[in-house]
């Protein structure tokens, strides 16, 4: 056989298959959710990463006195399953939520502006003219119109005018998705506002009965607070995945990648390939394909799902570039307190976002310094990190000394970018998951998780391992 070496004989496979672990492929939030759910269930499992180490993007870095985050910078406590995972991790007395982050703002005419919190800032505030104010106000007499097929960009739109669209909820699709509103759908990208509309006929409305319900139940008040807190740990997110490590023990399999899976009675055979070159052959009983969908074509499938692996392998993805930069603590910079800032697309400047690492949670910067943490490229500017050989280090500079009046050079820089990013829930996504359901339909055991499905965030995300391992344990 070469260099391929089974581990147990053909012979053997429906009866080991029998007795064989769930397999979990891939080692970011939503093959770690699968596994620590499939594992704390009682399963037998066993979770292959190609890396060697877990998290996927979630990566943090403590760097000459900085604590950067290379991937998602924090998380919304929206999961409820991902609270219980982290309270049975023993994280729960590591939680650090971030300060200040009701002060966000948003850039206009090359100036920063706060967002309003209430109906007397919003009057007041200089983002949108009066004209968009007033067409603001109107928006719970827009008639209600179908929303299958519809953009994110004619749905705003038409719900509050083209100003509040550009001012407001563009730049909001950038921090979010760094993606475009005009290929995006809505219903998929954006599923409880699109609700709102379809339960209250209007987005102010429905927002207005939400804040009532939430004042009749105070259990419902509380629920929406908690989901609305924003949390990281002393060490970064990467505490997270480095907390399943330690949990999933010799249940690891690192620096191996899947090349093939094969249904067989009872189960699966699987070929896997280490980093060396040497193949094996494992055998489970269900598996749990937790890759980016671009990853879907490195590994051969079964004739019956190919097509709908090619559909799901074409999912699209952002691309971005971060640049985590330090400055004293002084001049413009003291005035930079909060969450961060959005740069809407009509400013037509570099940066997406700027969020305010070292004003969210302490012990992100040296004594006496600050940290910004940049976001660019997105579908607004993909060559940005596409094409670029060098980092976009001038024009970067050049946007933060004309919105924010940083003159000095940083005295910290550390660049980083992906082509793929961010996935993106693109008009006609409908068929992206009649995909998914194809294949674990046609290949019952076989089941998909991934932030490229139902949700980008890191809580939608791990979301959709615990679906996954919910169907397992549910059979």
């Amino acid at each position: 056989m070469g260099r391929e070496r089974c581990i147990l004989a053909a012979s053997d496979a429906q009866g080991n298959a029998e007795q064989s672990p769930v397999i979990v492929i891939g080692g970011g939030i939503a093959g770690l959710a699968a596994a620590w759910k499939l594992a704390r269930a009682g399963k037998k499992i066993r979770l292959i990463e190609k890396d060697r180490r877990l998290g996927g993007v979630i990566r943090s870095l403590r760097k000459d006195g900085f604590l950067i985050e290379e991937g998602p910078n924090t998380v919304q406590n929206h999961s409820d399953e991902l609270g219980e995972m982290r309270r049975a991790l023993g994280l729960e007395d590591r939680l650090l939520f971030a300060t200040g982050t009701e002060k966000k703002y948003l850039v206009r005419f090359g100036r920063v502006h706060p967002v309003p919190t209430g109906v007397l800032s919003s009057v007041t505030s200089p983002l949108l003219s009066l004209r968009g104010k007033v067409r603001l106000a109107v928006e719970p007499w827009v008639k209600p119109f179908p929303l299958a097929g519809v953009s994110a960009e004619e749905f705003i739109r038409r719900r509050i005018g083209r100003e509040g669209y550009e001012r407001l909820f563009e730049p909001v699709v950038a921090g979010i998705y760094a993606g475009d509103p005009r290929e995006m759908e809505m219903r998929y990208a954006f599923p409880k506002l699109t609700a709102l509309v379809e339960n209250s006929g209007s987005l102010i409305r429905g927002a207005v009965e939400r804040m009532r319900r939430a004042r009749r139940d105070r259990a419902l008040q509380k629920r929406q607070k908690r989901q609305a807190m924003i949390f990281s740990f002393p060490e970064g997110l990467e505490e997270l995945p480095r907390a399943v490590e330690k949990f999933l023990g010799d249940r690891l399999l690192l620096g191996t990648r899947a090349r093939k899976i094969e249904p067989i009675d009872h189960g699966f055979r699987l070929t896997l390939e280490k980093g060396d070159g040497m193949k094996e052959q494992v055998f489970g009983s269900d598996v749990v394909l937790a890759v980016p969908a671009h990853a879907l074509s490195g590994i051969e499938m079964p004739p019956e799902v190919r097509k709908a692996c090619e559909v799901l392998a074409g999912a699209p993805y952002a691309p971005v570039g971060i640049a985590a930069l330090g400055y004293k603590d002084q001049g413009p910079l003291r005035r930079l307190e909060g969450f961060g800032v959005l740069v809407p697309a009509v400013e037509r400047r570099s940066i997406l976002g700027v969020l305010f690492s070292s004003s969210l949670f302490p012990e992100r910067a040296p004594r006496g310094m600050r940290l910004l943490t940049i976001f660019y490229g997105g579908r607004r500017n993909p060559e940005m990190v596409l094409d670029e050989k060098e980092f976009p280090r001038e024009a970067i500079l050049r946007d933060l000394q004309e919105i924010f009046g940083i003159e000095e050079e940083p005295l910290f820089e550390h660049w980083i970018r992906y082509p793929k990013a961010i996935a993106q829930y693109l008009l006609g996504h409908g068929r992206i998951l009649k995909a998914q359901e194809r294949l674990e339909a046609r290949c019952p055991g076989l089941l998909l998780a991934g932030s490229y499905l139902t949700g980008a965030s890191v809580p939608a995300t791990a979301d959709s391992g615990f679906r996954a391992a919910e169907k397992i344990l549910s059979r």
